[in-house]
């Protein structure tokens, strides 16, 4: 005899909650129970797109899923994970019913960081590729171009406007062309 009064030797159910049956024998009754909890499958997850940060601590949350099991790259099995590296991280989260990833690559950056030096001497009738470097960062050169290298043939100063999310700064350098000797 169940708690739901049928006295099939199985029950089918669709609430949660305390489920009992009563089984008699001519030795005495025994009872048994089991509790019964609906697991949904877990939906897609997305820990963000791609991103650098300037420092410190980047909290990665896929949401919360009661019941289900979260694990990280790091080991790590909480729900959430605070990361300050550079890196790619993803999570594995399941429940009885299915498993769900992600992954996410972070880079951590500081403020743009000076590349260019003072002066470079190159060889006239050549192209010199200066470099500004700073992955990751808009970059804005005198002359309007927002590459990160930029192609020159003359002497002169060349300055680059270098930002991200972390700082602006501009670095110049002298560019000194040197006449080939005549062997």
């Amino acid at each position: 005899l169940w708690n739901t009064s049928a006295t099939a030797p199985s029950i089918t159910v669709n609430t949660i909650g305390w489920y009992f049956v009563d089984i008699t024998t001519p030795c005495g009754t025994l009872r048994d129970s089991a509790y019964v909890d609906v697991v949904m499958p877990l939906p897609a997850i997305n820990l963000g797109a791609d991103t650098l940060y300037c420092a410190g601590q980047l909290m990665l949350n896929p949401g919360n899923f009661p019941n289900a099991k979260y694990k990280w790259s790091t080991n790590d099995t909480s729900k959430t994970i605070s990361v300050s590296q550079t890196g790619t991280y993803y999570v594995e989260i399941s429940n009885s019913c299915n498993i769900v990833t992600d992954t996410i690559n972070v880079v951590v950056t500081g403020p743009p960081k000076m590349v260019l030096g003072n002066n470079v001497k190159f060889c006239g009738g050549s192209t010199l590729n200066l470099n500004a470097q700073n992955p990751g960062c808009t970059y804005s050169w005198n002359n309007g171009d927002t590459t990160q290298t930029l192609s020159v043939t003359a002497a002169g100063k060349y300055w680059v406007t270098v930002s991200n999310a972390c700082g602006t700064l501009t670095d110049t350098i002298e560019v000194i062309v040197e006449i080939p000797l005549n062997s």
